[in-house]
């Protein structure tokens, strides 16, 4: 077994057809969705199947309400002149997760042809095409088109129609450039075009290059470049770095890429889906140290924001499968945001420290929600713990202090000085509350600016643990440390929200705050799955075993947001086999996944919102948690794998530690050993 095999699983082999589901591709710093031709063809948004555009890390506008959003750049589709008299037929289509490769085969009246697509994982502003074609006649390959988006309509009802500037084609008609301006985005495009037999050419307007190819066969390769203007000649160089065996060299990135680390389970459909979910985080992250993707990554779907939540629930399946290089680059971003988020706090929360942006800004000098906020949304209190988390379990991953010094700590710390400012103890009271405006709940359906968030407290108690955790590990001091131990002395208000009769907490504290079976997510799960607070308390385990009658439309196999994404992940925290079969088995009933478990909705029935990383995040973590965990400080082997899974592989899962694990399950036997799967191997 190796990463390859366990990968392989997840590729995928299909006939589409013009309404099936656009496959997603990306390497971390720009994407896209493909259609049935493996092509760009759709024209703005399809209900159903989303968009087909690239989209690019550097492509960005700040618009309304002074938010940072990403936008589409540029589609590859067939000229429509020449596409209807082809009339071809798709003969399959496939990904080749290990390659990064979409390969799709097609005929026409005059041929065939194969058009292989992939973003290179190393030089991430490429987008790469090998086009192979053999005709009976000239037109058997239709002519293409690069298109550049310049009318778009996008978040918060804004239209925008941007210009295409300083158009240049080469003298050999090899290469066409032009900046793409669109709101406050400048972007170069290019696109080269390399023949290693036949010939392929573009012709120009001032719209958009047409490329050609001539001749019976031909096998041609299209690079597209995408980068901010500001970084122009970095990419125009890097263009003419590609020869016409790039491909191939894009094929052995992505396995360096994918590293050796994997899980083998004997389902096909779950470690399917493990491998698909592992290829979409990679396609959506990479090692760069700016503002991550959107919670449905490049794809094009969903909200056109960075939201720090999202990417905390993808954090931990990063490190756990030594992808440490991803998992720093976040951390390090927030580390040099500090500052403007310490302004934000004082501004906008009246507190101090660092209150961690919602939907968070892509650019330097923001003047996010002093224009006004789009919605409630912006003020959840519980947001600042989930950068803190990341960084601290970084720390600890990485091993390596003077890192921790310079970007895990000012995370945490930030974080921490937040929680102490907005705590506060009432009259007569022991523990300490939270109460402040403006505010909102994660449960996002209990209102605004209530009394003791159960998420906020939460929140505030990780949040000041780890602070302490981490200064004592670097030999800090901080002046607010004895503080954070009397506030975790005393505790903090959580007895406020129990409801005896339920057994559970409630959202926040008042009479109105008995939502049970009307909240949009299971926020009592929290400790189970998103912050480790340590020893589960009974209200925690009660809430689990009460889960399905927390949400609504739980009970009717309806779930919002990563609502089943979480119960998957509590079931594995929790050690319960049964009940997590039973959270996949309702995958396809919720319709949370479509029909050939390529992908994961964003909600039950919301097919406009395709490949929602986040949750792909979370069933990562569930089932490698499933077979290593250490999510309650102690090595955990097999901790909630179901027994009809017989035979289980693991090699190169890491622990918070720094420790590298790999073992096998063979008749019910767990062999395991410290470095690669060898070891077992040779030990048995």
């Amino acid at each position: 077994m190796s990463i390859q095999e366990a990968l392989k699983v997840g590729d995928i082999h299909r006939k589409p057809n013009k309404e099936s589901l656009n496959l997603y591709i990306g390497n971390g710093r720009c994407g896209v969705r493909l259609d049935a031709y493996g092509l760009m063809g759709q024209e703005g948004w399809v209900p159903g199947r989303g968009r087909t555009a690239i989209m690019h890390a550097d492509h960005w506008h700040r618009g309304k309400y002074a938010q940072d959003i990403w936008l589409p750049v540029a589609r590859l589709a067939w000229s429509e002149a020449d596409l209807e008299p082809a009339l071809m037929d798709i003969h399959q289509q496939s990904l080749m997760l290990h390659d990064g490769t979409t390969i799709t085969n097609l005929e026409t009246r005059l041929g065939s042809m194969t058009i292989k697509a992939s973003f290179h994982p190393e030089f991430r502003d490429y987008m790469l095409y090998e086009i192979h074609h053999e005709g009976v006649g000239e037109g058997a390959f239709p002519a293409l088109k690069f298109i550049p988006e310049t009318l778009v309509e996008t978040y918060h009802e804004q239209r925008l129609e941007g210009t295409l500037r300083d158009a240049q084609l080469s003298e050999d008609e090899k290469q066409w450039h032009g900046v793409l301006s669109m709101g406050t985005a400048n972007t170069v495009i290019a696109v080269r075009v390399l023949s290693e037999e036949g010939v392929m050419k573009m012709k120009s307007d001032s719209t958009a290059p047409e490329i050609r190819a001539n001749g019976l066969r031909g096998k041609h390769l299209l690079i597209i470049g995408i980068a901010a203007e500001a970084r122009k000649e970095e990419m125009l160089r890097g263009l003419q770095g590609f020869g016409t065996d790039a491909m191939q060299h894009t094929r052995e990135a992505w396995h360096r890429r994918w590293g050796n680390a994997y899980i083998s389970v004997p389902d096909p459909q779950a470690q399917a889906m493990w491998a698909r979910s592992l290829f979409y985080v990679l396609a959506s992250y990479a090692p760069d140290s700016r503002c991550p993707a959107a919670p449905m990554g490049w794809s094009g779907s969903g909200w056109p924001l960075s939201f720090p939540q999202d990417l905390s629930y993808i954090h931990p399946a990063l490190l756990r499968l030594g992808h440490l290089d991803i998992a720093r680059s976040w951390v390090e971003f927030y580390a040099s945001r500090c500052e403007e988020m310490r302004l934000l706090s004082g501004e906008i929360f009246h507190a101090e420290g660092t209150v961690w942006a919602w939907e968070f800004p892509i650019g330097t000098a923001t003047n996010y929600l002093r224009e006004g906020s789009p919605n409630w949304y912006q003020y959840q209190l519980h947001n600042s713990a989930y950068p803190a988390r990341m960084a601290y379990e970084t720390a600890q991953y990485t091993g390596d202090a003077t890192w921790a010094l310079e970007h895990a700590w000012p995370v945490v710390y930030g974080s921490a000085q937040f929680y102490r400012s907005i705590v506060h103890k009432e009259a007569g009271d022991e523990a300490w509350s939270i109460h402040w405006t403006p505010s909102m709940g994660q449960d996002e359906l209990g209102g605004e600016n209530a009394k003791n968030y159960l998420c906020a407290l939460y929140s505030a108690q990780y949040s000041f643990q780890t602070a302490i955790r981490l200064a004592d590990q670097l030999r800090l001091h901080p002046a607010e440390y004895e503080q954070w131990k009397s506030i975790l002395k005393d505790g903090l208000a959580f007895a406020k929200l129990y409801d005896a009769e339920l057994g559970i907490y409630t959202t926040y504290e008042g009479r109105e705050a008995r939502q049970f079976g009307e909240q949009k997510h299971p926020v009592q799960l929290n400790p189970l799955t998103f912050l480790p607070l340590g020893a589960l308390d009974t209200a925690t385990e009660t809430a689990y075993h009460r889960r399905a009658e927390l949400c609504y439309g739980a009970g009717n196999s309806f779930y919002y947001g990563w609502t089943l994404a979480d119960y998957l992940l509590a079931a594995s925290h929790m050690g319960d086999e049964e009940g997590l079969l039973a959270s996949l088995e309702e995958f396809i009933p919720a319709n949370y996944t479509d029909s050939e478990w390529i992908q994961l909705y964003e909600s039950s029935n919301l097919l406009d919102a395709a490949f929602y990383v986040t949750s792909h995040g979370l069933y990562l973590q569930a089932l490698n948690d499933a077979v290593v965990c250490d999510y309650w400080g102690d090595l955990k082997i097999g901790h909630a794998s179901p027994a009809a899974w017989e035979q289980i592989q693991f090699e190169g899962l890491r622990t918070m530690d720094g420790k590298i694990w790999s073992g096998l399950k063979v008749e019910g036997e767990w062999k395991v050993t410290e470095g690669g799967l060898a070891n077992v191997k040779n030990e048995a």
